[in-house]
């Protein structure tokens, strides 16, 4: 079991790098429906995620869970209500995304430090990295069509490199990094 989830998150990660690939060069290919493209990231970030959660070793580490849950929630409310063509609402949508996904790695990383395992900073360092990407993506939303593929690309990429790293470093150290 303990193999199939380190599989799941290494494809996860690289999943979510060839989607923020494909994202960055969306505009070669002449791809125009920039919130088709996100609705999918959110789409396929929950259910990568969801998958993820339940192929889970420590039944009680439900992050994987709760990231594809809510980000399967913001695809949904994206779906419903258009809030990616106005700059400033996707910004907040972008925001709040982060909000919501650092809350469950500082979740994460009480569950590391209660355990005497100093992974945890790695998950705080990951968080503080995540939600400074955020928020510099949400700083830059008042462009054409093609730089918001290009830094949504960029977004996902990183995502994508985080997730993988982290999945790495914590099988390199078999999550008992004293």
């Amino acid at each position: 079991m303990k193999k199939e989830k380190n599989v799941i998150h290494f494809i996860v990660g690289i999943l979510l790098v060839f989607y923020g690939s494909l994202l960055m060069c969306a505009p070669m290919f002449g791809f125009e429906n920039f919130n088709f493209f996100v609705l999918g990231f959110f789409a396929l970030f929950g259910i990568l995620k969801c998958i993820s959660g339940l192929f889970m070793e420590d039944k009680k580490d439900y992050t994987s869970l709760l990231n594809g849950v809510i980000s399967l929630i913001f695809a949904i409310v994206l779906f419903f209500f258009d809030f990616i063509t106005n700059p400033e609402s996707f910004a907040m949508v972008i925001l709040f995304f982060a909000l919501c996904t650092c809350f469950v790695k500082l979740k994460k990383a009480d569950y590391f430090h209660d355990r005497k395992s100093k992974f945890w900073l790695i998950e705080i360092a990951s968080l503080v990295f995540f939600l400074l990407l955020s928020i510099l993506f949400s700083l830059n939303l008042y462009y054409s069509n093609d730089v918001l593929f290009i830094f949504f690309g960029m977004y996902v990429f990183f995502i994508g490199v985080f997730e993988f790293y982290e999945t790495l470093f914590f099988n390199l150290t078999k999550g008992k990094l004293k």
